[in-house]
Formats: C-alpha cells, structure tokens, sequence
C-alpha cells in the first residue's frame, strides 16, 4: 500500500483586490498538492478562488500582527506567501522583532522558512538598498538618488534636468511614483 503524503498548508496573503497575479495563485498550489487559505480582503478575486479552501477577510483597523497570529494559530500553515511588497515588508519587519520572539516562534520559523532570515533579505524592502545592492554586485542601475528634503530634490533635478520622477522607496505598481516636468511641478509634492 503506498505511503499517503499529508497536504501542506499555505497561507497566502494580500492586501490587493484586483491583481490577477496573485489571484492565480492558489490555483497554481492547489493544483501542486497545497491546501490553500488566504487572508485578503472579501471582494478580492483570490477570495473567490475555488483553489481557496478557507478564506480570512481582511478586516479595517485590525492589528495586523495580532490578527496574523491568530490566523496561524488557527490554520497552522508549513509556508506563507506574501501577494504583495507590502506585506513581505510586513512579513519580513515581523520576524526580524523582538515581540514574536516573545511570542511565537513556531510562526518566525514558517516566515523565515517562507522568505529567509529577516536580516539577510532586509535589502529587499527598499529600492535604495536594493539598488545599491545591485552597484555593488556590478549591475546597472538608473541614476536614482535619495532625496530627503524638497531642497534636495530640487538641487538633484536642477543637476540632472528635466523632466525627473519621485519615487517613494517603496512605491510598487506605479504607486508612489510622480513624473515632474518643471520646478513647479516637483515643488508641488513638498
């Protein structure tokens, strides 16, 4: 009689409704032998999913941790899966703190098998760090630069001219991220 290998739990989480990225995911796990739940919120398309065995609405003003914490508590997965840089960022800051060493390190060990040790992947969550990651490695990069300040960032376009982009250190999807044509423009985003 062949032996029967138990069904791994997956966590995937997601605080977007309409990626359809993320929403073929558990589709893809399902169909590798994953049980999937997700925690995102309810009018989202991976809540719809027929791959999604328990779904966890995403609720407003909730704790993030806390409710993370009993999520796992309740659904015990093996791997979570962030399905967006928010929450790997999120994911990755949680790990790395002193509170879940208090707490749960049962859920630290599946973040960290999940994603890697907070403080080797901390490059990850910034596209400062990890574009100067990538100019130590030898690998071209656009000429970006931080800009902490407006004064900063008129000086920086005045240097190179115009038109410049704004680019928050976490911007994803477009997201964060102004195209100025002139002074004005950028003196706009103070």
């Amino acid at each position: 009689m062949p032996h029967k290998v138990a069904t791994m739990k997956v966590l995937v989480i997601t605080l977007k409704k309409w990626w359809l990225g993320v929403s073929r995911l558990p589709g893809a796990l399902d169909e590798a032998g994953f049980k999937v739940a997700a925690w995102c919120p309810g009018e989202s398309f991976i809540a719809r999913s027929s791959s999604v065995t328990r779904h966890f609405p995403w609720e407003e003003n909730v704790k993030w941790g806390k409710r993370l914490h009993e999520i796992f508590n309740e659904w015990q997965p093996e791997i979570i899966v962030p399905g967006d840089e928010v929450i790997a960022h999120f994911l990755r800051k949680l790990a790395a703190s002193p509170f879940i060493h208090r707490c749960d390190k049962n859920l630290r060990q599946v973040i960290i098998r999940s994603l890697g040790n907070p403080k080797k992947t901390i490059t990850l969550d910034g596209k400062i760090r990890f574009q100067r990651l990538a100019d130590h490695l030898g690998i071209r990069t656009p000429g970006d630069r931080p800009v902490p300040n407006l004064n900063a960032a008129v000086s920086a376009a005045d240097a190179c001219g115009y038109p410049v982009v704004l680019k928050d250190d976490c911007a994803v999807g477009g997201r964060g991220v102004r195209i100025c044509p002139d002074w004005k423009t950028l003196e706009h985003f103070k």
